[in-house]
Formats: C-alpha cells, sequence, structure tokens
C-alpha cells in the first residue's frame, strides 16, 4: 500500500494550528446554494503545508466546526511567517444565524443564510474575478465572463456588504430579434467596491449564472515578508 509523503511526514512532525486571523464569509448566502468560509491567516514557514481543513456540521445546533492543521517543512526553511488562504465548501446550509467555529474560536461576524428562493436566471455566466486599485482612488472588482447571445449586455451590478467581505451580482439585459446570435460572447466589466472600513483581509464574490467566483486581496501593509515568526 502507497503511503503520501504528506502522511508519512505528519508522523515524524506534529501538526500544529496557524494563526487563522481573518474568518471571512460573503453576506448574501441563502438555503440550498452551496456557502463557503474562507480562513486567511499565516503558516510559520513558506515550507510548511497547510493541509484540506476538516469541517464538521452540527446541525441542530446551526454549528460549523473547522479544523486548520499545518504540517512543518522538512527543508532548510526560514523561519518566516506566510500567508495562507484555505477555502472550506460548507455545502447547502438551512437558513438561520450559524456559529463558525475555526480552531475553537468564533467568526466575528458569524454566518447569515436567508431564505431559499431560485437563483435570478437573469445573471451573467462569470468565469473569474481580480481586484485592482481604481485610479482615481479605492477598489474595482474586475469581472470576467460570459454571454450567451449577441443580443445580451450587462446593465447593473449590485454590491452588497458585509463584515469584511462583498457580494457582486452582474445582472444581464435581453433583447429579441432576428439578429441575435447564441453563442459564447466574452466580457470584462469593473465595479467599483465601497471604501473598505479598515486595514485587513477582504473576501468578493461575484454571483454568476451556474457558478461563483471569488478572491480575497489586503488593504494595507498585511504581507510583509520577513513578519517575524518568533
Amino acid at each position: 500500500m502507497l503511503v503520501s509523503l504528506a502522511l508519512l511526514a505528519s508522523t515524524l512532525a506534529p501538526l500544529y494550528a496557524p494563526d487563522s486571523e481573518f474568518v471571512l464569509a460573503a453576506p448574501l448566502n441563502v438555503e440550498g446554494e452551496p456557502v463557503a468560509v474562507v480562513v486567511d491567516g499565516w503558516k510559520r514557514s513558506s515550507c510548511d503545508e497547510v493541509l484540506a481543513p476538516k469541517l464538521t456540521v452540527r446541525a441542530s445546533e446551526h454549528v460549523l466546526a473547522i479544523e486548520v492543521r499545518a504540517l512543518p517543512g522538512t527543508g532548510l526553511c526560514q523561519p518566516v511567517m506566510t500567508r495562507f488562504t484555505a477555502v472550506v465548501d460548507a455545502g447547502a446550509l438551512a437558513a438561520g444565524r450559524w456559529l463558525v467555529l475555526v480552531n475553537g474560536a468564533p467568526m466575528e461576524a458569524g454566518l447569515e443564510v436567508g431564505e431559499g428562493g431560485a437563483r435570478d436566471e437573469d445573471l451573467a455566466a462569470v468565469t473569474a474575478v481580480d481586484v485592482e486599485n481604481a485610479p482615481g482612488g479605492g477598489w474595482n472588482a474586475v469581472i470576467s465572463g460570459e454571454l450567451a447571445s449577441s443580443c445580451e449586455r450587462l446593465y447593473e451590478a449590485r454590491v452588497a456588504t458585509g463584515l469584511r467581505a462583498y457580494d457582486v451580482t452582474p445582472a444581464v439585459a435581453h433583447r429579441d430579434g432576428d439578429d441575435c446570435a447564441a453563442g459564447r460572447f466574452a466580457f470584462t466589466t469593473r465595479v467599483a467596491l465601497p471604501d473598505p472600513a479598515a486595514a485587513g483581509r477582504y473576501l468578493v464574490r461575484v454571483r454568476g449564472r451556474g457558478t461563483d467566483a471569488s478572491t480575497v486581496f489586503g488593504v494595507g501593509d498585511l504581507d510583509v515578508i520577513g513578519k517575524d515568526g518568533h
């Protein structure tokens, strides 16, 4: 039987709980749709491996218990704190307020799941999102995706804010006509984000037709290489 290197190494070096500095979730969650929790923090070395988080759902208590562990590297590594981001897929959850625990510590804002309903079919199909500094200051979400017809166009992008999180919902307008051609028409659009309230890490999720896209970005000097790990 083959044994993975990570499993073999775990028998030689003790696992540890990395510093989970930020625990993030998008503000617009509804029952029946997948919910994700993002854990963003620091591991002790760039050589360390953050293992896939372990999730326990205690549905009767509305509790998500997440355990994050890191495996120390075996090479010659400097003890320099290195940022990591891990995404935990919690699946579809019942409506209500959920307590999220990461290594036993509660998430600052908790997690709200609204009552279910059919997702608006007039959303754009999104493939990726990034965040950039806007030319005049502030931040833009740069959204890439596809339209399904030459007669579709983006007409509105609604932005909802939560604690260190944004939900962007790009809507599509349709026009019928004999000149409309079906196909895959790529687009890129920019949506201004409300100014972050403070320095920290922020989640941006774009709700799309069929799939979502998300990314995490930092405000302030949060990724300084050389943050002392001692």
